[in-house]
């Protein structure tokens, strides 16, 4: 069955437009119902209008009430008043073009949102004076929600773009501090920069959302630990952590990881690394506890490094928590409490020490 015949399906305005005898006005009808457009008169002489049923519906009013310029702009957002005024005074004024063309808010009403309209209009005059000023409107609601969509993401692309490129300035400069060779150095960069890509995926997987800790853990161990995690053990409530903090979260898991590889309790010699978390009142609590079977006297030092700037500073910073970092014979033991689900922070700027 076509729609035409399943009458029963189709609402009363489109089965009354249907049954128009006329062929030219049912196909008018037609069109401006396919495109969700209503239509208005309003003589600006006596002040009364003329809406047709999609008007009404939008504005609530009723079949049979009297629509007046005051029915138009009482609901009409109180900001945007005075814009509909403004472009209604100048398209009925004889000297100026006639035309009317602008969008403008309606107030909620009956549990309804708040709707964009978008009203075109022209005006005709006879001997000087503006006697009907007829036109259209269309709810364009779905337009203006999808173009402030996508300028809140192009607001959250520069805020990431911004992010990212701080830190990857970041890592050129700090990680030349430390390195003893250009081979290293380059090796250094290549390493962390591939941490930061890891965030990224991260962050596409989880819908550009908040990120549980534990997560990012085991993704970036799966670079150093070859798919063997018995030395990796990690335990408690998930702690989340929003997309904004992702980044350096999993920069500086990485260099925890890296140090537990190269002097630690994931090097050659054993060792065991304990993660553990637990969440109260909204504060997050994690520990990493490295234990290494034989205790060193001098163990490896990242206090002049870049990951110890990114634990004991920027990680602690950047979560708007606190920090501790030990650095013991029987391993490194970092701990850290922040609060969950906060407000966003502005993009990162600049890192200190640099």
């Amino acid at each position: 069955m076509g729609r035409i015949e399943q009458a029963g399906q189709i609402s009363p305005r489109r089965q009354h437009i249907l049954r128009m005898p006329n062929a030219e006005e049912r196909r008018i009808a037609v069109a401006l119902e396919a495109a969700q457009i209503g239509v208005f008169e309003f003589e600006p002489q006596t002040g009364r209008a003329f809406w047709d049923e999609r008007i009404r519906e939008l504005w609530g009013v009723p079949a049979g009430e009297e629509i007046t310029y005051e029915t138009v702009i009482a609901q009409v957002h109180p900001d945007d008043r005075a814009l509909h005024d403004d472009q209604t005074a100048r398209a009925i004024n004889p000297d100026g073009d006639g035309h009317m063309d602008m969008e403008y808010r309606l107030l909620p009403r009956d549990g309804k949102p708040m709707r964009w309209i978008h009203a075109i209009a022209d005006c005709h005059f006879v001997d000087g004076r503006a006697v009907r000023l007829v036109g259209t409107v269309q709810d364009v609601t779905d337009r203006r929600s999808s173009e402030e969509r996508t300028k809140l993401l192009m607001r959250e692309l520069e805020h990431r773009v911004k992010n990212t490129l701080t830190t990857i300035i970041a890592v050129v400069k700090m990680s030349g501090r430390t390195a003893t060779d250009i081979a290293s150095y380059v090796r250094t960069i290549e390493d962390r920069l591939r941490s930061l890509a890891n965030s990224h995926e991260l962050l596409r997987s989880n819908d550009w959302s908040t990120v549980d800790l534990h997560q990012i853990i085991r993704q970036e161990a799966t670079g150093f630990l070859d798919g063997s995690n018995d030395r990796l053990h990690l335990s408690g409530d998930p702690a989340t952590v929003d997309a904004d903090s992702v980044l350096i979260v999993t920069m500086a898991v990485h260099e925890l990881l890296t140090n537990a590889v190269k002097y630690g309790a994931l090097g050659p010699g054993g060792g065991q690394v304990s993660v553990r978390s637990q969440v109260r009142d909204g504060t997050a609590h994690l520990i990493w506890e490295e234990t290494l079977p034989r205790p060193i006297e001098s163990p490896a030092s990242l206090s002049a490094g870049f990951g110890s700037l990114l634990l004991r500073q920027i990680m602690p910073a950047e979560l708007l928590g606190e920090a501790t970092f030990d650095q013991r014979p029987e391993g490194i033991r970092f701990e850290i409490r922040f609060p969950m689900g906060r407000d966003p922070k502005p993009p990162v700027t600049s890192y200190p020490a640099l």
